[in-house]
């Protein structure tokens, strides 16, 4: 999990990509479409596939979404 930026938690007041587990991206085939590829966390862009960490939680960037990608604590692995 070296380099992978923790970005801590998402602050409300800023712009944020949705957060979603992959079990649930089906719903948002057309909201992916549809949206940039590009991902927001605290009104900071990130592009198309990469990952960031929000506390344990590693995320991937998905079509403007972020996708949990699993648990980034390398005591619970």
């Amino acid at each position: 999990m070296d380099g992978i930026k923790n970005l801590g938690e998402q602050d409300s007041e800023k712009r944020n990509s949705p957060v979603l587990n992959e079990n649930d991206l089906q719903d948002f085939i057309f909201y992916d479409r549809h949206r940039g590829a590009s991902c927001f966390f605290n009104d900071r862009s990130f592009p198309e596939g990469s990952l960031v960490r929000s506390g344990t939680t590693l995320m991937r960037c998905d079509h403007g979404l972020w996708v949990i990608a699993g648990n980034s604590d390398p005591d619970n692995r």
